[in-house]
């Protein structure tokens, strides 16, 4: 039996700052699940440039579009993105956030196919959070593992996970969504699909690059209400490092699945009525508030060459 395809695209915005020793991992295993990824380096002073053009020679839709001068954050950027390519792909476009530092052992275009087929909009994921353990950080203070590790997979080098929260991660193009600044997601999406998709995100993966994320981090220029709510942005590295008998711990191994954890809220699909109301009040929503204009931020991206890589047809 033929495995279902999506009706369009599959784009990934990913916004990246000093992820060398992970990004080339990341984009590579992406790679195989999108038909074009945007990415966005924000000032990286590590080898992240590098990397990803690394990518690019092997997986041409693997896209550099720009290096910002300044540090800004994730979900201003993801927006600007999204605003400059928006009005140039298939109307069938679906959109998926790819981190620096996470991997999803999903097949996408088949989740996005099997949420088309439900009449769904987005797709929330699940995130496995990994740990970098205190016995981990005492085989790197002591040099049982260094730098030269970093060159085999983070799935044979960090295994101790808990499932943490879940978001939206993927949604479907329309000319009813509004996208504010200083948002995470757009608005006008109305039903979720049934199924979640899992995603295995590493953090902390050794202590130099713990102390790398601390630094970029209070190098950012976040919006008050955003530090505010992603109050861990603030940790100090010590903080990053967890005890071996955390509660609640679970294994994983290269090849295995993640398991799920069943006191996360499950993805509810609301009935018709519920979406009916959502949908009169999303589409007043978006009659009111027209689509900002996208600003100067990725004035200079080169979107017929980003999409011209992709041979994606142009509206």
């Amino acid at each position: 039996m033929p495995r279902p395809v999506p009706s369009g695209p599959l784009i990934g915005l990913t916004v990246v700052r000093n992820e060398g020793d992970i990004v080339g991992q990341v984009l590579r295993h992406a790679a195989r699940n999108h038909d074009l990824i945007l990415v966005v380096d924000v000032c990286s002073w590590d080898d992240t440039v590098p990397e990803i053009e690394a990518v690019s020679r092997e997986h041409p839709h693997v896209v550099l579009i720009t290096s910002l001068p300044r540090p800004t954050f994730a979900e201003r950027t993801w927006r600007h993105i999204w605003d400059r390519f928006r009005t140039r792909v298939p109307a069938e476009t679906w959109w998926s956030y790819v981190d620096g530092d996470e991997f999803t052992d999903h097949d996408l275009r088949q989740a996005v196919a099997r949420a088309e087929s439900e009449g769904a909009d987005h797709i929330e994921g699940a995130s496995a959070l990994f740990f970098y353990t205190e016995s981990e950080a005492r085989a790197w203070r002591e040099g049982r593992e260094g730098l030269a590790d970093r060159a085999r997979s983070i799935e044979e080098r960090r295994w101790l996970y808990r499932m943490d929260v879940y978001s939206m991660r993927l949604f479907r193009q329309s000319k009813h969504l509004r996208w504010l600044e200083d948002t995470s997601r757009p608005r006008g999406l109305l039903r979720p699909a049934s199924r979640r998709a899992n995603y295995r995100h590493y953090q902390y993966r050794d202590l130099d690059q713990i102390a790398v994320r601390v630094r970029t981090r209070r190098g950012a220029e976040t919006p008050e209400d955003f530090a505010r709510r992603h109050f861990h942005w603030s940790y100090a590295e010590t903080t990053c490092i967890g005890p071996d008998d955390a509660p609640r711990p679970r294994t994983h191994r290269a090849g295995e699945e993640l398991v799920e954890d069943q006191d996360l809220p499950r993805v509810w699909v609301p009935g018709p009525h519920v979406r009916a109301t959502r949908w009169v009040r999303e589409r007043l929503y978006a009659a009111r508030y027209p689509q900002p204009p996208p600003g100067d931020l990725l004035a200079d991206v080169d979107v017929d060459g980003a999409l011209a890589r992709a041979r994606l047809t142009y509206r």
